[in-house]
């Protein structure tokens, strides 16, 4: 028994030693060594936000809606205005003729002609009915593209757009006998109300233009350049309304109509040049500061276009509330930013 305990003394010792000549040897502190251990020791996972989060149920993810939901929540969008929305729930979806049709009225309320055209051009490509060529004729006149909607008027024969359309392009092209005739020819066909009272536009302007004997043609031109802007056709306002400011920079009224045209376009930076220009050839004039005011709300300069549409008041813009009503509407924006 003593011995068995002295020689495991003895081989303790000896074990000692050579540990400690091994460590020695290696030039290592043996009492930093449990120290550095503690150093690098990966530190052990601590409880964090993440991880509480992480042991709760994990959300279930919404289902996908169908093609036919989109669809209605498009039409909806559109219904209320929100074109944009209506554009965004169908973009990623196969261009169908039910979502073409959507994606068409989006981006044509949104004034996106580009993006309306090539719409149309595929829905044509799958469906080349009347009624779809008639709407990609109307969409190239309202991207100023006349000569490319006039291919599309022989396929339209025997129809009140046909009629139609060849007075806007006849308007274009300064062939004031065919104007007066489709008109004519409108007024009296079977087509709709709508087309009647553009018809009637036409004919009310080369009458008044004939009472004056001594008219300009830049006068029936404007007449007529501001036809086309009530009649939605802003693209082709601005390219037919053009050539008067190159022969006569100073000519107001045509400033103003063209203005009006940007604005309508939502291309406001040109607007406010264009209807800038107007007001300081004629600072008395009521309508070019209103639609300066306009356009300068709509950029989010509030104050300037409170002070334009003041001026507008001032001098004599009817109707009057109108323009008061706009104020009113500002005003009330700044009480709430102040606040």
């Amino acid at each position: 028994m003593k011995k068995d305990l002295l020689l495991g003394i003895i081989m303790l010792a000896v074990g000692s030693g050579v540990f400690y000549f091994a460590m020695t040897s290696k030039n290592i502190d043996f009492f930093t060594v449990n120290s550095l251990d503690q150093q690098t020791q990966t530190p052990a996972p601590q409880a964090t936000d993440k991880a509480k989060i992480s042991l709760s149920p994990t959300p279930t993810a919404k289902p996908e809606i169908s093609l036919i939901e989109k669809l209605k929540k498009a039409n909806n969008a559109i219904k209320n205005g929100e074109l944009e929305y209506a554009s965004t729930l169908l973009e990623n979806e196969e261009h169908t003729e039910h979502v073409l049709e959507i994606l068409i009225k989006a981006t044509l309320g949104q004034g996106m002609y580009f993006d309306a055209e090539q719409y149309t051009k595929e829905l044509v490509s799958l469906n080349n009915s009347k009624k779809n060529i008639k709407q990609y004729a109307e969409i190239l006149l309202l991207s100023g593209k006349v000569a490319d909607a006039k291919t599309l008027l022989p396929l339209l024969n025997d129809t009140d757009h046909k009629l139609f359309y060849e007075m806007i392009i006849a308007v274009t092209e300064n062939n004031h006998e065919v104007v007066q005739l489709s008109a004519e020819n409108i007024l009296n066909s079977k087509s709709s109300e709508k087309y009647k009272k553009s018809a009637q536009i036409f004919i009310d302007i080369y009458k008044t233009y004939e009472s004056f004997r001594d008219g300009s043609p830049d006068y029936l031109t404007l007449m007529l350049g501001n036809a086309l802007k009530t009649l939605k056709f802003h693209e082709l306002t601005i390219i037919y309304i053009k050539p008067i400011l190159e022969k006569n920079p100073n000519y107001r009224d045509a400033w103003i109509v063209i203005g009006n045209s940007y604005l309508e376009l939502r291309k406001y930076e040109i607007a406010e040049k264009m209807l800038e220009k107007a007001v300081s050839l004629d600072p008395s004039h009521p309508i070019s500061p209103y639609l300066l005011g306009i356009t300068l709300y709509e950029e989010g300069q509030t104050e300037d276009a409170i002070s334009q549409l003041k001026t507008a008041v001032k001098n004599g813009y009817t109707p009057r509330y109108k323009a008061e009503k706009i104020l009113i509407l500002l005003f009330s924006f700044i009480m709430v930013s102040a606040e």
